[in-house]
């Protein structure tokens, strides 16, 4: 269930990397290149996040979008056009909603 909605925001949404990361920082679950290195800025904040809580880091490149489940794991996805962070912060809160209601 927890794999479905990873792959949807990266196959329908558009996202090119997306995980879900655990309490302690480590994936549990990811689709996409090197997803561990291209998300690991996101786990320095997880401590600040508060549960339901969305933080978007932005490079040159690349866009970083975070938030943190009831559970304390983190959902976190990567996309690179910068007219999407809107779509994409909307995306994200909708897949961790489901996820809490799941008990991820």
């Amino acid at each position: 269930m927890k794999e479905s909605i990873v792959h949807t925001l990266f196959d329908d949404d558009g996202a090119e990397t997306v995980a879900l990361i655990d309490t302690n920082g480590f994936l549990v679950y990811s689709k996409g290149k090197d997803a561990e290195r291209i998300l690991s800025p996101l786990i320095q904040f997880s401590n600040e996040l508060k549960s339901g809580g969305i933080i978007t880091l932005i490079s040159e490149n690349k866009h970083l979008i975070a938030t943190k489940l009831q559970s304390g794991k983190m959902l976190a996805l990567s996309f690179s056009n910068s007219e999407r962070t809107g779509f994409m912060r909307m995306k994200i809160g909708e897949a961790a909603n489901y996820l809490s209601r799941i008990d991820a």
